[in-house]
Protein backbone atom coordinates (compact mmCIF):
# COMPACT_ATOMS: atom_id res chain seq x y z
CA UNK A 1 0.00 0.00 0.00
CA UNK A 2 3.06 2.44 1.36
CA UNK A 3 4.95 1.54 -2.51
CA UNK A 4 1.88 1.12 -4.87
CA UNK A 5 -1.20 2.61 -3.64
CA UNK A 6 -4.98 0.65 -3.19
CA UNK A 7 -4.66 0.25 -6.75
CA UNK A 8 -1.25 -1.53 -6.37
CA UNK A 9 -2.35 -3.75 -3.99
CA UNK A 10 -5.38 -4.73 -5.35
CA UNK A 11 -3.91 -5.75 -8.67
CA UNK A 12 -1.42 -7.76 -6.83
CA UNK A 13 -4.28 -9.69 -5.06
CA UNK A 14 -6.02 -10.03 -8.41
CA UNK A 15 -2.94 -11.72 -9.91
CA UNK A 16 -2.58 -14.17 -7.33
CA UNK A 17 -6.07 -15.47 -7.03
CA UNK A 18 -6.38 -19.18 -7.59
CA UNK A 19 -2.52 -19.95 -6.57
CA UNK A 20 -1.04 -22.73 -8.22
CA UNK A 21 -3.94 -25.00 -8.89
CA UNK A 22 -3.68 -27.33 -12.19
CA UNK A 23 0.31 -27.69 -12.03
CA UNK A 24 0.87 -31.00 -14.05
CA UNK A 25 4.48 -30.38 -15.48
CA UNK A 26 3.47 -29.58 -19.19
CA UNK A 27 2.98 -26.07 -18.49
CA UNK A 28 6.29 -23.94 -20.24
CA UNK A 29 7.04 -22.34 -16.22
CA UNK A 30 7.38 -26.00 -15.23
CA UNK A 31 9.25 -27.55 -17.60
CA UNK A 32 11.95 -23.85 -17.47
CA UNK A 33 11.89 -24.22 -13.55
CA UNK A 34 12.56 -27.83 -13.82
CA UNK A 35 15.62 -25.97 -16.57
CA UNK A 36 16.80 -23.47 -13.88
CA UNK A 37 17.39 -26.14 -11.19
CA UNK A 38 19.16 -28.88 -13.18
CA UNK A 39 21.39 -24.95 -14.37
CA UNK A 40 21.75 -24.34 -10.54
CA UNK A 41 23.14 -27.83 -9.75
CA UNK A 42 25.28 -28.12 -12.37
CA UNK A 43 27.21 -24.68 -11.11
CA UNK A 44 26.80 -26.19 -7.86
CA UNK A 45 29.03 -29.67 -9.00
CA UNK A 46 31.80 -26.98 -10.20
CA UNK A 47 31.26 -24.33 -7.55
CA UNK A 48 29.65 -25.88 -4.51
CA UNK A 49 28.03 -23.66 -2.91
CA UNK A 50 24.91 -22.84 -0.62
CA UNK A 51 21.94 -24.10 -2.84
CA UNK A 52 19.57 -21.56 -3.53
CA UNK A 53 15.74 -21.39 -2.69
CA UNK A 54 13.02 -21.85 -5.26
CA UNK A 55 9.57 -20.90 -5.36
CA UNK A 56 6.60 -20.29 -7.79
CA UNK A 57 4.06 -17.88 -7.64
CA UNK A 58 5.47 -15.96 -5.10
CA UNK A 59 3.81 -12.70 -3.82
CA UNK A 60 5.00 -10.08 -6.30
CA UNK A 61 4.33 -8.35 -9.45
CA UNK A 62 7.03 -11.21 -11.35
CA UNK A 63 6.06 -14.35 -10.19
CA UNK A 64 6.35 -17.21 -12.44
CA UNK A 65 9.43 -18.36 -10.22
CA UNK A 66 11.67 -16.61 -7.77
CA UNK A 67 15.40 -18.03 -7.07
CA UNK A 68 16.75 -16.83 -3.66
CA UNK A 69 20.87 -17.12 -2.97
CA UNK A 70 22.48 -15.50 -0.39
CA UNK A 71 23.72 -13.37 -2.65
CA UNK A 72 21.12 -12.36 -4.90
CA UNK A 73 17.10 -12.48 -5.91
CA UNK A 74 16.13 -13.85 -9.41
CA UNK A 75 12.25 -12.71 -10.44
CA UNK A 76 11.24 -14.52 -13.82
CA UNK A 77 8.01 -14.28 -16.09
CA UNK A 78 7.87 -16.93 -18.88
CA UNK A 79 5.93 -15.85 -21.64
CA UNK A 80 5.26 -18.58 -23.91
CA UNK A 81 3.74 -16.35 -26.64
CA UNK A 82 4.64 -14.80 -30.39
CA UNK A 83 3.46 -11.81 -29.49
CA UNK A 84 5.90 -10.41 -26.22
CA UNK A 85 6.15 -6.74 -25.61
CA UNK A 86 7.52 -4.38 -23.21
CA UNK A 87 4.64 -1.89 -22.99
CA UNK A 88 1.53 -3.61 -24.71
CA UNK A 89 -1.50 -4.43 -22.12
CA UNK A 90 -3.27 -2.74 -19.10
CA UNK A 91 -0.35 -4.30 -17.27
CA UNK A 92 3.10 -3.55 -19.34
CA UNK A 93 6.01 -5.91 -18.52
CA UNK A 94 7.94 -2.64 -18.13
CA UNK A 95 6.03 -1.93 -15.29
CA UNK A 96 5.89 -4.56 -14.05
CA UNK A 97 9.66 -5.35 -13.86
CA UNK A 98 10.27 -2.09 -12.11
CA UNK A 99 7.64 -2.40 -9.15
CA UNK A 100 8.78 -5.86 -8.65
CA UNK A 101 12.66 -4.29 -8.34
CA UNK A 102 11.34 -1.84 -6.37
CA UNK A 103 9.55 -3.91 -4.28
CA UNK A 104 12.38 -6.36 -3.62
CA UNK A 105 14.49 -3.36 -2.50
CA UNK A 106 11.74 -1.93 -0.11
CA UNK A 107 12.18 -5.97 1.23
CA UNK A 108 15.78 -5.80 1.58
CA UNK A 109 16.18 -8.84 -0.62
CA UNK A 110 19.88 -8.85 -1.80
CA UNK A 111 20.51 -7.75 -5.81
CA UNK A 112 17.19 -8.13 -7.13
CA UNK A 113 16.70 -8.74 -10.94
CA UNK A 114 14.38 -9.32 -13.30
CA UNK A 115 14.32 -11.94 -16.46
CA UNK A 116 11.56 -12.58 -19.32
CA UNK A 117 11.52 -15.98 -20.60
CA UNK A 118 10.33 -16.63 -24.20
CA UNK A 119 9.57 -19.55 -26.10
CA UNK A 120 11.04 -17.77 -29.60
CA UNK A 121 14.81 -16.89 -30.29
CA UNK A 122 14.14 -14.48 -32.99
CA UNK A 123 11.89 -12.60 -30.23
CA UNK A 124 13.94 -13.32 -27.41
CA UNK A 125 17.04 -11.20 -29.08
CA UNK A 126 14.57 -8.64 -30.41
CA UNK A 127 13.37 -7.96 -26.81
CA UNK A 128 16.94 -7.94 -25.38
CA UNK A 129 17.79 -5.68 -27.54
CA UNK A 130 15.24 -2.81 -26.83
CA UNK A 131 14.70 -3.27 -22.84
CA UNK A 132 13.29 0.19 -21.38
CA UNK A 133 15.82 2.26 -19.64
CA UNK A 134 14.02 2.59 -16.45
CA UNK A 135 14.13 -1.30 -15.74
CA UNK A 136 17.84 -1.98 -18.14
CA UNK A 137 19.76 -2.03 -15.19
CA UNK A 138 18.17 -5.08 -13.57
CA UNK A 139 16.43 -6.86 -16.85
CA UNK A 140 16.88 -9.79 -18.68
CA UNK A 141 15.36 -11.92 -21.64
CA UNK A 142 16.34 -15.58 -21.65
CA UNK A 143 14.97 -17.78 -24.29
CA UNK A 144 13.89 -21.31 -23.61
CA UNK A 145 12.01 -23.48 -25.86
CA UNK A 146 8.65 -25.23 -25.61
CA UNK A 147 7.79 -28.40 -27.57
CA UNK A 148 5.30 -29.82 -24.89
CA UNK A 149 7.26 -33.05 -25.32
CA UNK A 150 9.84 -33.40 -22.60
CA UNK A 151 11.57 -36.02 -24.58
CA UNK A 152 11.68 -33.47 -27.71
CA UNK A 153 12.98 -30.97 -25.03
CA UNK A 154 15.96 -33.03 -24.23
CA UNK A 155 16.74 -33.65 -27.52
CA UNK A 156 16.56 -30.27 -28.75
CA UNK A 157 17.78 -27.92 -26.51
CA UNK A 158 21.60 -28.06 -25.65
CA UNK A 159 22.02 -26.15 -22.58
CA UNK A 160 19.73 -28.51 -20.85
CA UNK A 161 21.82 -31.18 -22.37
CA UNK A 162 24.75 -29.84 -21.02
CA UNK A 163 23.43 -29.54 -17.44
CA UNK A 164 21.81 -32.39 -16.91
CA UNK A 165 25.34 -34.48 -18.34
CA UNK A 166 27.12 -32.71 -15.11
CA UNK A 167 23.69 -34.45 -12.97
CA UNK A 168 23.47 -38.10 -14.33
CA UNK A 169 24.67 -41.45 -12.57
CA UNK A 170 27.12 -41.91 -15.52
CA UNK A 171 29.34 -39.38 -17.33
CA UNK A 172 28.85 -40.18 -21.28
CA UNK A 173 24.61 -40.30 -20.42
CA UNK A 174 22.74 -41.29 -23.26
CA UNK A 175 19.95 -39.89 -24.50
CA UNK A 176 17.58 -41.80 -22.94
CA UNK A 177 19.23 -41.07 -19.48
CA UNK A 178 19.26 -37.53 -20.23
CA UNK A 179 15.34 -37.74 -20.48
CA UNK A 180 14.70 -39.92 -17.68
CA UNK A 181 16.81 -37.30 -15.29
CA UNK A 182 15.35 -34.15 -16.20
CA UNK A 183 12.03 -35.68 -16.17
CA UNK A 184 12.90 -37.11 -12.13
CA UNK A 185 13.72 -33.46 -11.64
CA UNK A 186 10.32 -32.28 -13.46
CA UNK A 187 8.14 -34.77 -10.87
CA UNK A 188 10.20 -33.58 -7.47
CA UNK A 189 9.37 -29.93 -8.75
CA UNK A 190 5.95 -30.39 -9.63
CA UNK A 191 5.16 -31.73 -6.21
CA UNK A 192 6.31 -28.51 -4.88
CA UNK A 193 3.87 -26.24 -3.25
CA UNK A 194 4.82 -22.64 -3.33
CA UNK A 195 8.45 -22.92 -2.83
CA UNK A 196 11.40 -25.55 -1.75
CA UNK A 197 15.27 -25.37 -1.31
CA UNK A 198 16.89 -26.98 -4.33
CA UNK A 199 18.75 -29.25 -2.27
CA UNK A 200 15.14 -30.72 -1.16
CA UNK A 201 14.20 -31.17 -5.07
CA UNK A 202 17.40 -32.98 -5.75
CA UNK A 203 16.98 -35.16 -2.78
CA UNK A 204 13.09 -35.93 -3.25
CA UNK A 205 14.03 -36.59 -7.32
CA UNK A 206 17.13 -39.39 -5.97
CA UNK A 207 14.32 -40.76 -3.38
CA UNK A 208 12.11 -41.44 -6.75
CA UNK A 209 14.72 -42.46 -8.77
CA UNK A 210 18.20 -43.40 -6.80
CA UNK A 211 19.45 -45.12 -10.15
CA UNK A 212 19.52 -41.57 -12.49
CA UNK A 213 21.49 -38.14 -10.66
CA UNK A 214 24.13 -38.56 -9.18
CA UNK A 215 24.79 -38.13 -5.33
CA UNK A 216 23.87 -35.13 -3.28
CA UNK A 217 25.75 -33.43 -1.25
CA UNK A 218 28.39 -34.29 -3.50
CA UNK A 219 31.01 -36.95 -2.81
CA UNK A 220 32.66 -39.31 -5.38
CA UNK A 221 31.89 -42.02 -2.90
CA UNK A 222 35.47 -43.58 -2.51
CA UNK A 223 35.18 -43.20 1.51
CA UNK A 224 32.52 -45.67 1.34
CA UNK A 225 35.09 -48.54 -0.01
CA UNK A 226 35.48 -51.17 2.82
CA UNK A 227 39.75 -51.95 2.73
CA UNK A 228 38.49 -55.67 2.78
CA UNK A 229 36.43 -55.35 -0.42
CA UNK A 230 39.22 -53.07 -2.17
CA UNK A 231 41.92 -55.91 -1.25
CA UNK A 232 39.72 -58.50 -2.91
CA UNK A 233 39.43 -56.73 -5.96
CA UNK A 234 42.88 -56.40 -6.42
CA UNK A 235 42.72 -59.96 -6.47
CA UNK A 236 40.92 -60.43 -9.68
CA UNK A 237 42.79 -60.50 -12.61
CA UNK A 238 42.23 -57.57 -15.33
CA UNK A 239 39.48 -56.17 -13.18
CA UNK A 240 39.82 -52.64 -13.26
CA UNK A 241 37.33 -50.15 -11.14
CA UNK A 242 36.47 -46.32 -10.56
CA UNK A 243 34.10 -44.78 -8.42
CA UNK A 244 32.88 -41.35 -9.52
CA UNK A 245 29.36 -39.38 -8.54
CA UNK A 246 28.82 -41.69 -6.00
CA UNK A 247 28.55 -44.71 -7.75
CA UNK A 248 30.82 -47.39 -8.01
CA UNK A 249 32.05 -49.02 -12.18
CA UNK A 250 34.17 -51.43 -13.31
CA UNK A 251 35.14 -52.96 -16.72
CA UNK A 252 36.77 -56.09 -17.73
CA UNK A 253 37.60 -57.65 -20.86
CA UNK A 254 35.65 -55.04 -22.84
CA UNK A 255 32.33 -54.56 -20.12
CA UNK A 256 31.90 -51.48 -18.65
CA UNK A 257 28.76 -51.46 -15.95
CA UNK A 258 28.31 -48.59 -13.42
CA UNK A 259 25.94 -50.22 -10.43
CA UNK A 260 22.69 -48.50 -10.30
CA UNK A 261 23.16 -48.24 -6.24
CA UNK A 262 25.28 -45.53 -4.86
CA UNK A 263 28.07 -46.45 -2.54
CA UNK A 264 26.22 -45.22 0.51
CA UNK A 265 23.19 -47.26 0.17
CA UNK A 266 22.22 -50.28 1.88
CA UNK A 267 22.22 -52.85 -1.42
CA UNK A 268 26.10 -51.78 -2.51
CA UNK A 269 26.80 -52.00 1.04
CA UNK A 270 25.76 -55.93 0.82
CA UNK A 271 27.54 -56.26 -2.58
CA UNK A 272 30.95 -54.90 -0.70
CA UNK A 273 29.97 -57.82 1.70
CA UNK A 274 29.03 -60.62 -0.73
CA UNK A 275 32.55 -60.14 -2.30
CA UNK A 276 34.61 -59.78 1.07
CA UNK A 277 33.31 -63.04 1.84
CA UNK A 278 33.39 -65.04 -1.54
CA UNK A 279 36.78 -63.79 -2.10
CA UNK A 280 36.05 -64.46 -6.04
CA UNK A 281 39.13 -65.08 -8.57
CA UNK A 282 37.78 -64.23 -11.69
CA UNK A 283 35.50 -62.16 -13.62
CA UNK A 284 32.73 -65.04 -13.97
CA UNK A 285 32.44 -65.47 -10.09
CA UNK A 286 32.37 -61.84 -9.73
CA UNK A 287 30.26 -60.96 -11.94
CA UNK A 288 28.03 -63.42 -10.31
CA UNK A 289 27.98 -61.57 -6.93
CA UNK A 290 26.28 -58.32 -8.81
CA UNK A 291 23.31 -56.32 -7.30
Amino acid sequence: MRLFGEAGLKYLQNKHRGGTNGKKGTRYEDQFAAFKIAEILAEHVEHPEPLPVIEEQAFGFVDDLAIASQRATKYYQCKNSDSVSWTGGDHPIETDFKSQVDLASALQKPAPAVQLVVADSDLAAKLGGKIPAQISEHSSVEFFPFFGSVNQLVLSHPPLREKLAALTRVENPKDDELEATFSALLLAWVRVLGGSSVEEIVQSARKQSPQLLRVFPLTDGVEFLQQAFKDALARIPGLSYSVKRGFFSWNADGVSVTLERDCASEEFGRFQQRVINAKPNDIDAFWDLMP
